[in-house]
């Protein structure tokens, strides 16, 4: 939600290392703009599927835990239908990334802000765990609904009690592996979040 998304982009901030103390001057773009990839759903129609992931539609994640991780790769086994179907979220995390390294190789910051305003985004979103299944909406369980009851109703009236102090930022060897690997772990939270709505 809009709440958690601002908080995310802040906060995110307080991990900036010495190295990029400089771009302490762009928290207040990143948290003003941490929302403009939802906000260009209703006039883009390439943005949706940008933002989740059905991973656990994919037979490959389901025997593997583990699917073709580029997009070439992934389309060629599955179709682009379906990849599409299912969302693009990885791939449109690592385009953001390229545009935003792009960006700063040309020195264009203005642009540079709005792609990473953008990246913020789809990284907060791989790290939701339903944003990451197909029962993103707790629709499979009898629980329609969830999404909302999780990433907005809740986060809203416990924004106040989310602590976060960093931790220096470190360089990312292998982005692809990195954001594959946080969307493969966040998935596990799926039942976890299941339950919780159930008790709650």
């Amino acid at each position: 939600g809009g709440t958690g998304h601002s908080k995310i982009s802040e906060a995110a901030a307080l991990s900036f290392n010495q190295q990029m103390k400089d771009f302490q001057s762009w928290v207040s773009f990143l948290k003003a703009h941490a929302s403009d990839a939802d906000n260009r759903k209703s006039s883009d129609n390439t943005e949706s599927p940008k933002h989740y992931i059905d991973i656990d539609s994919y037979s490959d994640f389901i025997s593997k835990g583990r699917i073709p991780q580029t997009l070439d790769s992934v389309n060629q086994k599955y179709g682009s239908a379906f990849v599409i179907d299912n969302g693009i979220l990885p791939w449109a995390t690592i385009a953001s990334f390229d545009s935003l390294r792009e960006c700063m190789k040309r020195r264009n910051f203005d642009k540079a802000k709005i792609f990473a305003a953008d990246l913020g985004h789809y990284v907060a979103d791989g790290h939701m765990p339903l944003h990451i299944t197909v029962n993103y909406n707790g629709q499979l369980t009898n629980q329609t609904g969830l999404h909302s009851r999780y990433e907005s109703t809740m986060i809203n009236s416990k924004i106040s009690q989310i602590a976060y102090s960093g931790t220096d930022a470190t360089e990312i060897s292998n982005v692809n592996q990195y954001i594959f690997d946080y969307l493969y772990f966040n998935n596990k939270y799926c039942d976890s979040l299941l339950l919780a709505d159930t008790y709650a």
